[in-house]
């Protein structure tokens, strides 16, 4: 062997060591941070070191590239670097949302950044921006004088050495699910993280999206599925008596997510000096109503709209993964709003939030509504102390809904006022609870405001309901709780369900027998259209199927409907012989048009009258925006000294973001 050779091996060889010294070392940097201590990173590299070491063999895959630079070890600084910013990032999220970091939460930063302010104070946001500019600074030192490979690299051997890497990835993550060291499966995310490892978990949240192909899927077997489906209903159909007085009149269907509802007094070891939800626990005391199994917690709010819009299980795609931002897209879904239009219902969406968050948009053209109101459409916006507007706004916008046309009508609405983050040194001027005793453990102003928050949320539940009855319209009216909210609450400080079930009511005016049952997220829409004898639709009727079955098989059930899920977005369509039936609708972006009737130059200022206008409306001018200010909801006025003339005039609603959400036609004087 001569001395090339030999020296050759060596270097690979040390190479090989060294790589792995560095994969240990920076994945226990990165447990202990992500576990809040070096004593806990330690505790699971001890404890765990089957998932440790598969969690290092990751990290390992990704520094191998650094072998293709010749300032390397800069290369191992800079990937380190990476990750210790991803795993802080990710304790950040943790702390205000109480949910994990994922690949899915990149794209959404934009949307991110524009509620910022509602989370940390301006001296935060500050010093982050200053850290971040320490650290580049840091970084272009350690390039410059860090030294660099003299000889030249030898790209066979580094190319080598990082499919090398690879392949111990690809049998090392074969031998892990053999031996049940790690799971695809994550049912709870943040307890995933925990288990599994940082590393591991975020990673595979960036390669595993939508739904893996099951087993069994064939034209075969949805046929199986949708001949026993049918078979089912018609005896369902020949055996059951209406429960609605009028068959010919269809009720209106509204569905009112309250954002991180519950119910505060289920927390263990604190009083109040009053009921914070009266209005709710009246609902759920007379009314259908019952525990809601929801995927997320302390966020993810688009998730639990996706699975009661759709009746999907959000537990068969990707750990993390939000299909508003992934698959809706780009594509259509048989949904409650689809299903409802073959009864000739109008479909609308409401949100006191913006339009583009979670890209609703977007998406709920591809989920069949026809108008979506968002924060830009809404008059008269009050806000919380921390920014997010109100519910109380919303009971105008859903009874204009419900007037807006001469058919029956579905209304979802998505509440934003209990969001976080709650203060947790902030006191309320104009308490309407109080908390009269507190364990210790609990940060008393975070909960007081949160629950002052929800005090607001269950009057606005009393105020639409008096709104509605006021039209002497047949109406059911859903409310429940999102998600729990990111209190840093845990199972053991619950009375009543664990911290991914809400609570749900079904208030009605048409009589409807109260039956409580608790069920999952994706089994509401089809449990209410069943109360009110509604049983068209391929996934509501597969899930009115088992909820009224004497024996139910939880195994074949969530196989069948992942078959069905996988089917609908994914496979061959096989559940639509002839065509998928859902075409995007013609969204219009709010209920009342915004229009202009006159305008006026004067002095320098233009002045434009029209109807609806927001704080959000722009006059645009030869396609040019304008800063505009909002006078009253028929006057809006901007600076105006261009002296050229005006070849066309309309209005823009435009969100913070600079989005343009929608324009009127040109105005022609």
């Amino acid at each position: 062997m001569n001395k090339n050779y030999k020296k050759l091996l060596l270097d690979s060889f040390s190479t090989i060591i060294c790589l792995i010294l560095i994969s240990f070392v920076l994945t226990f940097a990165i447990e202990s941070i992500h576990r809040g201590s070096i004593n806990s990173g330690f505790v699971y590299l001890v404890n765990y070191f089957p998932r440790f070491s598969y969690n290092a063999l990751i990290i390992l895959v990704t520094l191998s590239f650094a072998l293709l630079f010749k300032r390397r070890i800069f290369a191992y600084i800079l990937i380190s670097c990476l990750w210790i910013i991803l795993t802080i990032t990710n304790n950040v999220l943790m702390t205000f949302r109480g949910s994990p970091l994922t690949a899915n939460d990149f794209s959404m930063i934009e949307t991110g950044l524009s509620i910022l302010d509602n989370y940390v104070t301006k001296s935060q946001i500050f010093m982050a921006i200053a850290g971040f500019i320490i650290l580049l600074l840091t970084l272009g030192l350690l390039w410059w004088f860090l030294p660099k490979k003299k000889a030249k690299i030898n790209y066979l051997i580094s190319f080598t050495l990082i499919v090398l890497s690879f392949i111990a990835y690809k049998y090392g993550t074969i031998y892990a699910f053999n031996n049940k060291i790690i799971s695809s499966t994550f049912w709870d995310l943040a307890y995933a993280y925990q288990d599994y490892g940082f590393t591991y978990c975020f990673t595979n949240t960036v390669i595993n999206n939508g739904i893996s192909k099951p087993d069994n899927y064939s034209k075969s077997t949805i046929d199986d599925i949708l001949i026993n489906l049918e078979n089912e209903s018609l005896a369902a159909f020949d055996s059951t008596s209406s429960r609605l007085i009028a068959k010919d009149k269809y009720p209106n269907i509204l569905f009112i997510q309250l954002e991180s509802f519950m119910d505060p007094t289920i927390i263990n070891g604190i009083e109040f000096d009053t009921d914070p939800i009266p209005n709710f626990r009246n609902l759920v005391d007379n009314y259908s109503s019952g525990l809601l199994g929801v995927s997320t917690i302390g966020g993810g709010t688009a998730n639990t709209e996706f699975e009661i819009m759709t009746g999907m299980n959000l537990d068969f795609f990707g750990a993390g993964e939000y299909p508003f931002n992934t698959i809706l897209r780009t594509k259509t879904c048989e949904s409650i709003n689809y299903v409802l239009k073959e009864l000739d219902y109008g479909t609308h969406a409401l949100h006191n939030n913006s339009a583009d968050f979670y890209y609703r948009n977007t998406v709920f053209a591809n989920l069949g509504y026809d108008t979506f109101t968002s924060l830009e459409y809404i008059k008269n916006i009050e806000r919380t102390p921390i920014g997010w507007a109100k519910d109380s706004i919303l009971v105008s916008e859903i009874i204009d809904s419900l007037t807006s046309t001469s058919e029956p009508d579905f209304v979802y609405t998505i509440s934003v006022q209990g969001h976080g983050g709650y203060p947790s040194d902030f006191e309320l001027e104009d308490k309407h609870v109080s908390i009269t005793s507190i364990k210790d453990g609990y940060n008393k102003s975070a909960i007081e405001y949160y629950t002052n928050q929800i005090y607001e949320m269950d009057q606005f539940v009393g105020q639409l309901i008096d709104a509605v009855n006021k039209l002497d319209e047949p109406t059911a009216i859903v409310f429940y709780g999102d998600h729990l909210p990111a209190l840093g609450l845990n199972d053991n400080m619950l009375n009543l369900g664990s911290l991914y079930t809400t609570q749900y009511a079904i208030w009605d005016n048409i009589g409807i027998d109260k039956e409580d049952l608790d069920i999952e997220t994706y089994q509401l829409t089809a449990r209410v259209l069943d109360l009110l004898d509604i049983n068209i639709g391929t996934l509501t009727r597969f899930h009115q199927d088992y909820l009224n079955s004497s024996s139910k098989d939880e195994e074949t059930y969530l196989n069948q409907l992942k078959n069905l899920q996988y089917d609908l977005l994914y496979g061959k369509g096989y559940s639509y012989p002839n065509s998928i039936p859902y075409e995007p609708t013609d969204l219009k972006m709010g209920v009342n048009p915004i229009e202009i009737t006159d305008y006026s130059i004067e002095n320098g200022i233009i002045t434009v009258h029209g109807n609806n206008l927001t704080i959000f409306s722009e006059i645009v001018v030869n396609d040019t925006i304008l800063d505009s200010t909002l006078i009253d909801p028929n006057t809006l006025t901007a600076d105006y000294t261009d002296n050229s003339s005006i070849k066309s005039l309309k209005l823009s609603q435009v969100n913070n973001s600079g989005i343009v959400l929608s324009s009127t036609d040109e105005f022609i004087k």
